[in-house]
């Protein structure tokens, strides 16, 4: 969802050439963002919390948790804990 809560798109793309080009390296997810989703470079921050809900069976619902908020954190005590690396946790309910 945009800032104004209107119904937005982004792709996210698999690279895994470590799993079929020799000598590959890479085995991540990218998000390209748009200009509905990011219409200024400071939407998103380094220190931010993204979050994604799914809402229908290919859609989700893309949100951000600054570091001043409550639910900011909640969330970052759930990664803290969380066992993956590179501070990022899966969870079934918030």
């Amino acid at each position: 969802m945009t800032e104004s809560g209107d119904l937005s798109y982004l792709n996210l793309v698999y690279h895994n050439d470590k799993h079929n080009v020799p000598g590959g390296t890479r085995d991540e997810y990218r998000i390209y963002l748009n200009n509905e989703i990011a219409p200024h470079p400071h939407v998103f921050q380094p220190e931010d919390i993204i979050t994604f809900e799914r809402s229908e069976s290919d859609l989700y619902d893309l949100s951000i948790a600054k570091p001043r908020s409550e639910t900011y954190k909640n969330l970052d005590s759930i990664i803290t804990k969380s066992s993956l690396r590179g501070n990022h946790a899966l969870c079934t309910y918030i």
